[in-house]
């Protein structure tokens, strides 16, 4: 008598199914980092720029104290030292986020990834869990080496400080990272152009508040807390806002900023033809 083999409820087929799908996406994202000569001077950069510029900051420290007394607490320094390095790291990290956004639709790529992976919004999610990945691993290495670069010269400026007056403003360079990282990946899906969400988000980063503080003063609002930089800032370093602004304000401010171009990126990516 032949044996009958017990049926797998469709349920849980579909979930196995979905799970081994979007692994092999996110090998194939991952796999897309490693091979593309661009990426990876990108991904080189955002560890190079960080700790380049925390200790080009700490040397400026050490030169400042051979006239005499910096003035300023070490905490407070090693906060300057990683805020400068942070700086250096988003530009960096711009360019990174939208190569891997942009890059398959300037090289006619993306054609063949959807022919393999028809449901879109697969590969968002799994090139968003990749680049954004990588981010938070390359930031973290870039403070590190940062960090034990500037040691000496923040030591000659007498600035010596414990290990976890560093951590708490190294974390919230991180995450303004992941969070410049994650809108730049998002308007650069939108635009699917690199060049272009390079030049938006810089334009956001640098001349944002800028331009919000003109407009404030025509219309007679402070537009500054609606800007990325500020309400990222702030959000990140936990610090309490100016004026009426608070903390959970911005941090509203600053999801906006993500969710709403992450929204109409996938709304685009679903409904426009490659």
């Amino acid at each position: 008598m032949t044996a009958v083999r017990p049926v797998q409820p469709i349920g849980s087929a579909r979930a196995d199914t979905s799970r081994v799908r979007f692994r092999s996406v996110l090998r194939s994202e991952l796999g897309k980092l490693a091979s593309l000569r661009s990426l990876r001077v990108s991904m080189a950069a955002v560890p190079l720029l960080l700790a380049g510029g925390m200790l080009l900051r700490a040397w400026a420290y050490a030169l400042t104290a051979q006239h005499g007394p910096v003035g300023v607490a070490p905490a407070a320094a090693w906060a300057d030292v990683v805020d400068i390095g942070a700086h250096g790291g988003e530009l960096a990290v711009v360019v990174l986020t939208a190569i891997a956004a942009g890059s398959e639709y300037t090289a006619r790529a993306a054609v063949s990834t959807y022919l393999a992976v028809p449901r879109r919004l697969v590969v968002l999610a799994a090139k968003t869990v990749v680049v954004l990945a990588a981010t938070v691993v390359l930031a973290a290495v870039g403070l590190l080496a940062g960090a034990l670069l500037s040691a000496p010269f923040m030591a000659r400026a007498d600035l010596d400080a414990a290990w976890t007056a560093v951590a708490g403003p190294a974390a919230s360079a991180a995450a303004l990272l992941l969070i410049v990282g994650a809108v730049t990946l998002a308007i650069g899906t939108l635009t699917r152009s690199t060049a272009a969400g390079i030049t938006i988000v810089l334009a956001i980063l640098l001349a944002g508040g800028a331009v919000a503080g003109l407009l404030g003063v025509v219309l007679g609002v402070d537009l500054v807390p609606f800007t990325l930089t500020y309400a990222a800032g702030v959000l990140t370093t936990l610090r309490d806002p100016a004026g009426p602004a608070t903390l959970v304000g911005e941090g509203l401010v600053t999801a906006a900023w993500v969710v709403v171009p992450g929204a109409a990126a996938a709304l685009a990516l679903v409904r426009r033809d490659v």
